[in-house]
């Protein structure tokens, strides 16, 4: 495979795939602002992708420029706003960054609107816990069990939540 990439970077040095190589190697060699240099080349010819956004964010994250960091992860995110990763982001940004928990959760209620993703439901019900919203954090965990029947963490969960309350009769019909 190593000799089979080298011939394609010989032959063809202007490929995407030539670029993707160069700045993984950058970024394994802390050779950060070099591949800043390679990703912005990369964008000229292919234009910006979410990969390239993922790298300048770790870039970023890496070198501790937090400006950067935080306008490039809102790029990504307005750019990306059905992206998993971008989402999960966004949500730390405003939750750890911005100290605003409302912004936080709202940021996965509206991926949730369009989306499903098993993460960000799990993430959503925690946030629903912790800011005293048990029922709807309960609702998300109930949702989940019915698509998982056979996940016993997500029942054990929702079972011992309904022990806590005393609601022996729903903790059992799980």
């Amino acid at each position: 495979v190593a000799q089979e990439l080298e011939r394609i970077k010989e032959k063809d040095p202007l490929c995407l795939l030539t670029y993707e190589l160069e700045i993984q190697r950058l970024i394994s060699e802390k050779k950060y602002d070099e591949a800043l240099a390679e990703i912005e080349k990369r964008d000229k010819l292919f234009g910006v992708s979410g990969m390239s956004m993922s790298n300048k964010i770790t870039i970023y994250g890496e070198q501790n420029k937090m400006e950067e960091l935080i306008a490039e992860i809102k790029k990504a995110y307005d750019k990306y706003p059905d992206e998993p990763e971008y989402v999960k982001m966004m949500f730390r940004l405003q939750k750890n960054g911005y100290k605003d928990a409302k912004a936080a959760v709202k940021v996965y209620e509206d991926f949730l609107k369009r989306n499903y993703n098993f993460s960000v439901m799990e993430s959503l019900s925690e946030e629903y816990f912790e800011h005293g919203k048990a029922e709807k954090a309960l609702d998300i965990r109930e949702k989940l069990v019915k698509l998982f029947p056979y996940d016993a963490d997500l029942i054990v969960e929702v079972v011992k939540y309904h022990f806590s309350k005393q609601q022996y009769k729903e903790g059992l019909e799980l």
